[in-house]
């Protein structure tokens, strides 16, 4: 494997920390070769955010989109732990952050990240018009590195479960019971 690193230097990873307990995490895939291309996967998440859970002005569903595609490519090309990957699902507004799982045993494979867009020009004797149009190429964060990024995070934000159950109890209680 080679030392160069051709990924982006600091990727766009953020982290939410919620005040809920007892919710069963997702496994993130980190051992070597875990990711192939040709592996069938599946997306999980809300692309073009609320706009596909509702038809004619009302919420039809509220559960997310799943999707299901393959790794078209790994880079810089097929080593143990590639910088980046690409699937044949499209990224859509939305769905940047949805899980990338394994569709063998729904490992944590990776995060979708941007979508590659087709720039086309379109003339006449009067104006020019550049456009683009989704592709089904989608660019994603491998699991390894969501798993360091996480680590990093872990080490210099400590999670107290505790203290942000308090704090959200007492928001909720200011919020609906109102200021005492």
């Amino acid at each position: 494997m080679s030392d160069k690193w051709y990924g982006e230097t600091v990727p766009d990873i953020g982290f939410v920390q919620l005040a809920v307990r007892e919710v069963p995490a997702l496994k993130l895939a980190t051992e070597k070769f875990y990711l192939k291309v040709g592996m069938e996967i599946a997306t999980i998440g809300y692309p073009m955010g609320d706009q596909p859970l509702t038809a004619l002005g009302k919420l039809n569903q509220a559960s997310p989109l799943l999707r299901h595609g393959i790794v078209s490519s790994l880079f810089p090309g097929p080593p143990a732990l590639p910088h980046g990957f690409s699937i044949d699902v499209m990224q859509q507004g939305g769905s940047s952050g949805s899980p990338i799982l394994r569709a063998s045993d729904g490992v944590v494979v990776g995060m979708m990240s941007s979508g590659i867009a087709e720039v086309r020009v379109a003339r006449s004797t009067e104006a020019t018009l550049a456009y683009s149009l989704n592709t089904n190429i989608s660019i994603a964060e491998p699991a390894h590195i969501l798993q360091k990024a996480l680590d990093q995070f872990r080490n210099t934000q400590p999670i107290n479960v505790d203290k942000l159950l308090r704090k959200s109890n007492h928001i909720f209680l200011q919020t609906h019971l109102g200021k005492r």
